[in-house]
């Protein structure tokens, strides 16, 4: 069990993990309410399959926190198939309603904002990270994890110190200097003096149109920005080191060749039925029609499967 979120330059971060016996409610209960014990008490924004022990022990776990589905798991459902000539077009547009009514209702509802976008689930991410490690016992994985997140962090501390020099990291510094060109040329009007009509603060960053506005005034733009954006946050992030993992009741090292062995399928007793494959000329057998159900396929009254 995993639970993921997005740095503030759009990298995945995997917050917290777990490993259990199954996953069912009641596991999941366990696991949310260990998560509830290191987060603050701002409003959440959770994304993700809604599994029944997710489903209830959610609203259990973080009541003031807004919950729904992964846009992943929305894009199986929607009534059109890859191989449609508009399916891209119809996906992009879906992400993009999707993200626009989610993180209104979000900011009107709980005062929440959405950092960033993402079209796919960031779970799954985390479940690909750590793929390789699958097979191995359950101490083994444990440490397999912790070491893949220890090497992330340190990495990501090292870059941010050393080659994050503005403001905002990187992705959201490009992004606000787009804006700005985009509305540069543009003619801003004021409502009323040093108001104007722009709707912007849903995902706590401008928009062109919030860009010019801003820049219209001789403000500082970057005091229009949530912090979350900041090079500075990004550093906090990962200032913390993380600690190895006592070693009590349990062993000091493992064997390379420690794995799960998966079991050798056993050919059930009796000559294996060859598959023949029919020539050209040979006779094509012709479906039988049940007098029972009055269906085509190959059974017969007798092995009908209708009661």
């Amino acid at each position: 069990m995993a639970a993921t979120c997005v740095n503030g330059n759009d990298g995945f971060y995997p917050y917290a993990f777990s490993i259990v016996l199954s996953e069912n409610k009641y596991n999941w209960f366990w696991f949310l309410d260990n998560l509830q014990q290191v987060v603050d008490d701002r409003p959440i924004v959770l994304l993700s399959d809604r599994h029944e022990g997710l489903l209830h022990g959610i609203p259990r776990a973080f009541p003031g926190s807004y919950h729904s589905y992964c846009f992943y798991h929305i894009k199986r459902n929607l009534p059109i198939g890859r191989g449609d000539a508009n399916y891209n077009v119809v996906i992009d547009l879906f992400y993009k309603a999707a993200y626009s009514y989610t993180a209104a209702t979000l900011k009107k509802l709980c005062g929440a904002c959405i950092y960033a976008a993402h079209s796919s689930s960031i779970v799954e991410s985390f479940n690909n990270w750590i793929l390789e490690f699958k097979k191995l016992l359950a101490f083994a994985l444990l440490d397999a994890i912790h070491l893949k997140v220890m090497q992330m962090n340190s990495k990501r501390r090292v870059e941010g110190l050393e080659n994050f020099n503005t403001r905002f990291t990187p992705v959201y510094e490009d992004l606000l200097n787009e804006n700005i060109n985009i509305g540069r040329t543009w003619t801003v009007f004021e409502s009323m003096e040093r108001l104007y009509e722009v709707r912007w603060q849903v995902n706590g960053f401008p928009c062109a149109h919030a860009c010019a506005s801003i820049q219209s005034t001789r403000e500082d733009i970057y005091s229009f920005v949530e912090p979350y954006f900041t090079t500075e946050w990004y550093n906090r992030t990962y200032q913390e080191t993380i600690l190895p993992i006592p070693n009590y009741d349990k062993p000091q090292s493992y064997d390379p060749s420690d794995r799960i062995i998966v079991p050798i399928p056993v050919p059930p007793p009796g000559r294996r039925r060859e598959q023949h494959f029919k020539k050209a000329w040979e006779k094509q057998k012709r479906p039988m029609m049940c007098t029972k159900c009055f269906t085509l396929g190959h059974h017969n009254r007798a092995t009908c499967p209708m009661p």
